[in-house]
């Protein structure tokens, strides 16, 4: 690389300056000399000064040398990445003619940089950028500031070319340095993400589901057509509102408290709610949400897909009807089995009991050594067959649940259950526990029950805990074990091998107008739930 000429001359022009300086002391020291005649001491002084200078004038010679080769390097290093860095360099004149051009940006344009110096940049512009770049050019030249711009290149394949071009006034004020950056591959991408939403969007409005996408906070940032046409609503009055008032108002802090249980290991929830359509009609929806998460976990956005189950609905409401009538059904003939048990069979039983123990009583010489044995075994027998009739009987309709109340009946029954299990199990209640209707006394104890019975068959548990409370007006049953527990599925109440046992128990809660939830953790254990508002205590009878 040759050095600046002007840098250069400035250099020199410093070491004349010095160079005249010091000859100016020294013959201003000769003219003293002659006038004083000073002494030699005088004459040694001046000569080790003069080396000083001397050695100072070389010094800032060095430093100079120094300067210039630093300069150098960065000018090779300025010239390499203006010739063939990853972003091209052009400058241009007011009229856009090419005055000076890299190697990166001659070979972008395809041609060689002789035959760009001294063309118009615009003929490799596209027709359809012309006046985007004749504006960049206007603007360059009048502002003073960088202005930047995208425009389509000329090429002669049948791949467009996109550059980034940002300008901004040389200090001469007649030329403006251009960067050109190649955006084809960016600019692509961006037009297939566009092609494919625009794809999407089809496919989402073509859709007879509701489908939104909103934020945390519940603004809607999406609706399809099937949302709009539901709620008769455009999709600009929707988007950028929050999603409340589509729903009831009852529901809404149930849908939030659903919506927090959505996590990056979880991240659909199914949540059913009503909705007031656009005919003032109120419908049961079904929504899906589906969470979406930053990498920190974080909830970005939730799209929910919901369809109208209203129908579905009532049928379920007819069943739920006939599922309480099969319980109400289902109670009788466990009352009225138990109560023929009791009268018949377990009357028998006890009769037989007292002929075996007479006959033994009596039984002598050679026939009671033949009989006794057998007689003692039918003994036997017959008290375990009575103890299995009472067992049952119980288990059908126990006696102990109206006389004495929920608190005793849950007592007997896990004490039962433990030696028979065991399962170590407990009972625990407020001192206070009020007794109830015996429509809800009975919902409870088979509640408890059923839960027994699921622990038993499934849970792998060495304790089960039972507590019932009263606060408030709220009456609370739990049912806890520390066995293996499960993964609720998302579809179905029903975990895996548990058959009907939860279906049937969330039946009966909400026949008698409770609130059913089961908690699970796999490892730690499951927790049965219900809630009801209490009533006035009902007659033991």
């Amino acid at each position: 690389m040759t050095p600046n000429k002007s840098d250069e001359g400035t250099r020199n022009t410093a070491a004349d300056q010095l160079r005249s300086n010091a000859e100016e002391q020294l013959l201003t020291m000769k003219k003293a000399r002659v006038k004083q005649s000073q002494s030699k001491w005088d004459s040694e002084r001046l000569r080790y000064e003069l080396e000083i200078h001397q050695c100072e004038l070389e010094m800032q010679n060095a430093e100079l040398v120094h300067a210039r080769d630093e300069t150098d390097i960065a000018l090779d290093r300025f010239t390499d990445l203006f010739e063939s860095g990853p972003v091209g360099f052009l400058i241009l004149n007011r009229e856009g003619v090419i005055k000076a051009v890299s190697i990166s940006s001659a070979s972008l344009l395809g041609k060689n940089r002789s035959e760009l110096v001294g063309r118009n940049f615009g003929t490799f512009v596209a027709n359809k950028s012309q006046q985007v770049f004749a504006d960049l050019l206007e603007k360059t030249f009048a502002d003073r500031d960088k202005i930047v711009c995208d425009v389509t290149l000329r090429t002669d394949g049948n791949t467009p070319i996109f550059v980034q071009l940002a300008a901004k006034v040389a200090a001469s004020g007649q030329e403006c340095n251009v960067a050109l950056i190649d955006i084809t591959d960016r600019k692509l991408a961006g037009e297939a993400l566009l092609l494919s939403e625009q794809n999407y969007h089809a496919v989402v409005d073509d859709q007879t589901e509701l489908i939104a996408r909103f934020l945390p906070d519940g603004t809607y940032t999406f609706v399809n057509k099937a949302h709009c046409r539901f709620f008769g609503k455009t999709e600009e009055e929707v988007v950028g509102k929050n999603w409340h008032p589509d729903v009831i108002s009852g529901d809404a802090l149930l849908i939030e408290e659903q919506l927090k249980v959505m996590s990056p290991e979880n991240p659909v929830v199914v949540i059913v709610n009503r909705a007031k359509s656009c005919t003032g009609e109120i419908s049961w929806m079904q929504f899906t949400n589906r969470g979406f998460f930053d990498g920190e976990g974080r909830l970005v956005e939730t799209q929910a897909v919901g369809r109208d189950i209203t129908e579905l609905k009532r049928v379920e409401e007819t069943l739920k009807e006939y599922s309480g009538r099969l319980i109400v059904l289902e109670e009788d003939l466990r009352e009225r089995i138990a109560a023929d048990l009791h009268d018949d069979i377990a009357q028998v039983l006890t009769a037989l009991g007292l002929n075996l123990a007479h006959v033994s009583n009596h039984l002598t010489g050679e026939s009671r050594e033949n009989l006794i044995r057998t007689v003692d075994d039918s003994c036997k027998l017959t008290k375990q067959l009575s103890r299995s009739v009472r067992n049952l009987m119980v288990e059908l309709h126990p006696q102990q649940l109206e006389e004495f109340g929920l608190v005793t009946a849950l007592r007997s029954h896990v004490e039962e259950y433990a030696n028979r299990t065991g399962i170590e199990a407990v009972v625990n209640s407020d001192l206070d526990f009020p007794r109830l209707s015996r429509q809800k006394e009975t919902a409870l104890f088979r509640i408890a029950q059923e839960a027994l019975q699921n622990i038993m068959k499934h849970a792998t548990a060495t304790k089960a805990t039972i507590i019932l409370s009263s606060s408030g007006g709220v009456i609370r049953l739990t049912v806890t074990d520390n066995g293996k527990g499960f993964v609720p599925k998302a579809a179905s109440p029903l975990p895996t091998g548990s058959g009907w046992g939860l279906t049937n128990m969330r039946e009966r809660a909400e026949l008698i107008g409770g609130r059913f939830r089961v908690h699970s953790v796999v490892g730690e254990g499951t927790t049965v739930e219900v809630e009801i508002i209490s009533t006035k205590v009902a007659a033991s009878s």
